[in-house]
């Protein structure tokens, strides 16, 4: 009788204890905006990564598995949650993304940009996913227009890939100031304010949604996330970016240490281009624009809203 209250005391104790673990790991929700700007929204933006990309109900709280919360700080970790539900075990706070070839014009290597999809507009201006057989034959039979390759998503409407073309000589340059004074160590930190001065400079990204949805990103949303991506992930990277806002044209193939601005592209594409494509569905490239980045011709849209138009022939507004 003795050692069977010996070993359910014991039982009892270490249940206690696995309850204050638990409790402790798990922070009050919501994490709130404060908390997930501190560190640029990372962990709610892996987070929604492992668990559900377009679910803006899911958020994440840094986290220091091993330490306990004192040190959650100082996390390498992301606990998950959806409402109050915990999402699983915590996963890893930064980590390189796979593009969705099959979703998005995207790739990397000598794989991908071959997805079977294309977003079009109506001749009444309504948006559809269709895939490329289906586009050619909207586009001849129903007085349709495709607009670019890959899925529709935010930034699909004719107005955004109009941006895009609109300010493709100056946008990077005109982005990376804006950016700096918002990610620099001395920056303001202020999302909305981002926003605030990237449509301020002249680059007008929608910032309601087409089919009116307020539970998933406007295109202006996706643009000021992946400026958070790189301002949380490409820091070593893209440091000279808070000095100078020069973009030259370059290859990102296997760049070399002293090659700065392909060395911060090249992280951008690798940790947030997966996810701004997604969240996007048209950039420059998959709307059959040049960009900052050498590409080869197989790479390239030839569905896109402005594909085969020379760069003379294309709409252009003078930089800021």
């Amino acid at each position: 009788m003795t050692l069977f209250l010996i070993v359910a005391a014991f039982f009892s104790v270490h249940c206690a204890a696995v309850r204050q673990v638990t409790d402790e790991r798990a922070p009050f929700f919501p994490v709130d905006d404060q908390q997930q700007a501190s560190e640029y929204f990372q962990c709610t933006r892996q987070c929604r990564w492992y668990h559900g990309f377009f679910n803006s109900n899911i958020v994440g709280k840094r986290t220091a598995v091993h330490a306990g919360g004192l040190f959650n700080a100082l996390g390498r970790y992301c606990t998950c949650y959806e409402g109050q539900r915990l999402l699983g075990e915590p996963v890893i706070r930064f980590s390189k993304k796979e593009f969705d070839t099959v979703n998005t014009w995207s790739g990397s290597g000598d794989t991908g940009f071959d997805s079977n999809f294309v977003c079009v507009e109506s001749s009444q201006g309504t948006l559809s996913t269709m895939t490329t057989d289906e586009a050619r034959a909207a586009v001849v039979q129903e007085g349709g227009t495709a607009l670019h390759c890959g899925r529709c998503s935010a930034c699909s409407a004719r107005k955004d890939i109009e941006v895009l073309a609109r300010t493709r000589r100056w946008i990077t340059q005109v982005l990376t100031k804006v950016s700096a004074r918002y990610a620099a160590p001395w920056g303001h930190g202020n999302s909305t304010r981002l926003a605030d001065e990237i449509e301020a400079a002249g680059i007008g990204f929608s910032r309601t949604r087409m089919d009116g949805r307020a539970d998933l990103p406007t295109c202006m949303d996706v643009w000021v996330d992946n400026i958070m991506c790189d301002a949380a992930t490409c820091k070593s990277k893209c440091w000279s970016k808070f000095f100078t806002a020069q973009n030259m044209k370059t290859s990102i193939a296997d760049p070399k240490w002293w090659q700065l601005n392909a060395q911060c592209l090249k992280c951008d594409e690798d940790n947030c281009g997966p996810a701004f494509i997604k969240g996007a569905g048209a950039n420059r490239r998959s709307s059959g624009i040049e960009s900052d980045i050498a590409r080869p011709e197989w790479q390239k849209c030839h569905m896109g809203l402005y594909s085969g138009v020379a760069d003379e022939l294309l709409p252009t507004d003078p930089s800021p």
